[in-house]
């Protein structure tokens, strides 16, 4: 699988859901990632236009994301 890496900085990619199709997705690019699933309250449809939606939500999970790991910046 491949890393993703710049210079001497390997990044590592987090699944911030639970979607088995953005997890196959990801396999299916060849990338290595981990898959941590946050339990947040996300918006409900109506609240905001779609796209905004899915960009507020796609937000809200990877900041409890990153809220968990320590070493996150």
């Amino acid at each position: 699988m491949i890393g993703l890496e710049e210079g001497d900085i390997r990044w590592e990619l987090v699944l911030a859901s639970g979607s088995p199709r953005r997890r196959d997705l990801l396999r299916e690019a060849g990338l290595s990632f981990q898959i941590n699933s946050p339990d947040v309250e996300e918006l409900e449809p109506g609240a905001e236009p779609p796209r905004q939606l899915c960009l507020s939500n796609a937000e809200l999970k990877a900041n409890a994301v990153a809220r968990q790991d320590p070493f996150s910046t």
